[in-house]
């Protein structure tokens, strides 16, 4: 089963990713004495559902973050035709 399908994350593993961040938030909140590890928990799951909901979204508008092919063709526009006649 692959993780990353057409330079995005599949939509299980996006869905999986909201959904553990989101219990990882609200595990500490109802359960959890107040402390330093809570906190960093509740950090932690706020950047994994970050991340869960930026790839969602980036899945919706068409962007590609995982493409490697079209990093490639971006950078090979920036070459100039004439870099070496200096």
């Amino acid at each position: 089963m692959k993780f990353i399908e057409d330079g995005n994350i599949r939509m299980p593993f996006r869905v999986l990713l909201y959904l553990v961040g989101a219990l990882m938030i609200i595990v500490p909140i109802c359960c959890m004495v107040p402390s330093m590890m809570s906190r960093m928990f509740v950090l932690a799951g706020l950047i994994v559902a970050a991340i869960g909901g930026y790839t969602s979204f980036s899945d919706t508008i068409g962007l590609k973050p995982f493409n490697n092919n079209s990093y490639k063709k971006i950078r090979k526009t920036y070459e100039s035709k004439d870099e070496g006649e200096e």
